[in-house]
C-alpha cells in the first residue's frame, strides 16, 4: 500500500499540527483526502472520509483509533459496517 498527500500525490503530512494523507491518486486509489489539524480539535467539528474501500482506508481507521485513545469524548461515527474492513 501507498499513501500520498491529500491530493494523492507527494508525501503525506505527519506533523504536530496536521495529519493529512491519501490513497495513491496514480493507480486510481485516491478518494478524499484524510486530514485532521490541531485546531479541529479546539472546537467543535464535523467531517467525514469517504474511501469507497480503498487500501487506505485501514490508515483512517487506525488514525481515528488513535485519535479516540488521546481524546477520549470525540464521537466517531461510521457508514461501513464489518465488511468495509477486509
Amino acid at each position: 500500500m501507498i499513501i500520498r498527500g491529500p491530493d494523492g500525490t507527494g508525501e503525506p503530512r505527519f506533523t504536530p499540527t496536521i495529519v493529512a494523507f491519501n490513497g495513491n491518486a496514480s493507480v486510481g486509489e485516491s478518494v478524499e483526502a484524510f486530514m485532521i489539524t490541531f485546531d479541529d480539535l479546539r472546537v467543535p467539528h464535523r467531517d467525514s472520509c469517504r474511501t469507497n474501500l480503498c487500501d487506505y482506508e485501514l490508515l483512517v481507521l487506525y488514525a481515528l483509533a488513535r485519535l479516540a485513545t488521546y481524546f477520549p469524548t470525540i464521537c466517531l461515527i461510521s457508514d461501513g459496517g464489518k465488511s468495509s474492513v477486509q
